[in-house]
């Protein structure tokens, strides 16, 4: 399906269901998403628990980075757990964070306080987290331009524009914005670095 939002058809989800199907015989161990990245991110909840039920007939796993570690974790979380009911598998979520900010010290328990609800319920789910002091991650998963649902090529070649890059600069220097999953909430905008824009020939913003 390449790199832009679509849903598969029932041919192409067919093809899916035998590629996951063939690679449990070979013996993986499931199936894994990183849903705040695109093209991940266009994955339906439905598609993944059909993806899912394959797996778990090979009592497989599905194992994912959330699709939001923003103000958005919990029903992230939530997704998670209904694709491991409705699909058959264990879970392991990777990454478990709660990055907003202004969340600290509450969306944590909250999944906490989800993931053992579920466990009660009968799924075997569990989370690992990674601890880091700074790290790197793609700006993609916080704004449209840099990785939209046409593809992105189409992003890059936005980024060329000049009045894409002042509004980008304007927006995030605004702070968070609805529907982000913002950059600027995890830590100070001073702290952020634009990494990969001269690899494709694009200065930095």
């Amino acid at each position: 399906m390449g790199d832009r939002a679509g849903a598969p058809t029932p041919a192409q989800m067919e093809v899916m269901r035998a590629e996951v199907a063939k690679a449990m015989r070979a013996g993986v161990f499931g199936i894994s998403t990183a849903l705040i990245y695109a093209p991940a991110t266009f994955q339906t909840s439905a598609d993944l628990i059909e993806l899912a039920k394959v797996a778990g007939q090979c009592n497989g796993f599905y194992v994912t980075h959330l699709r939001d570690e923003s103000d958005k974790l919990i029903p992230a979380l939530q997704e998670a757990i209904e694709i491991g009911e409705k699909g058959g598998v264990k879970v392991e979520i990777y990454h478990l964070k709660a990055a907003y900010k202004p969340g600290w010290g509450k969306l944590m328990p909250q999944a906490v306080a989800a993931i053992n609800a579920a466990r009660a319920r009968g799924l075997d789910i569990a989370a690992d987290m990674v601890c880091l002091h700074g790290r790197r991650h793609r700006a993609q998963c916080h704004r449209a331009e840099l990785g939209g649902a046409d593809g992105v090529q189409k992003g890059l070649e936005r980024l060329r524009d000049p009045a894409v890059r002042a509004r980008i600069k304007k927006e995030v220097r605004a702070g968070s914005q609805p529907g982000w999953s913002n950059l600027r909430c995890r830590g100070r905008l001073e702290e952020c670095r634009a990494g990969r824009l001269l690899h494709f020939g694009i200065p930095p913003i």
